[in-house]
């Protein structure tokens, strides 16, 4: 369900769509609280017809134009780790990694003191 929700907000923000919907699951919902606590996506609420799915309201700058390319790291597949040591080397912009302590954004990992590994979900870049 995670790639479903990273092409259906990838296609929205290439489309200049006001919001999109996304299945109700406790991973896009973790997922989501964090693109929101970083001001990538203005709000998500349960859908009031279906709560099985999620209505997202994406962030759309008519000044100028913001776009977010969303790629999925780890696969299935083939499962990418960080190790904790690698902290102050992150370059990346924008990355979610799945810890034992949850979902961790950028700020959030790279200022835990306890050094937490973890599966690279998502990085995101800024285009525009």
């Amino acid at each position: 369900m995670l790639y479903q929700l990273i092409a259906s907000l990838n296609a929205g923000y290439r489309r200049k769509f006001r919001y999109i919907d996304v299945p109700n699951t406790i991973l896009n919902v973790e997922v989501l609280n964090n693109l929101k606590a970083n001001g990538l996506i203005f709000s998500f609420e349960v859908f009031f017809d279906n709560p099985k799915l999620l209505r997202v309201t994406l962030i759309l700058d008519t000044s100028k134009i913001i776009y977010f390319h969303i790629k999925a790291v780890s696969k299935p597949s083939f499962r990418k780790y960080v190790k904790g040591s690698l902290q102050k080397k992150s370059g990346s912009p924008f990355f979610l990694i799945s810890t034992t302590k949850g979902l961790l954004s950028p700020a959030t990992w790279l200022d835990s003191k306890s050094h937490l590994g973890g599966e690279l979900l998502l990085v995101i870049t800024s285009c525009g």
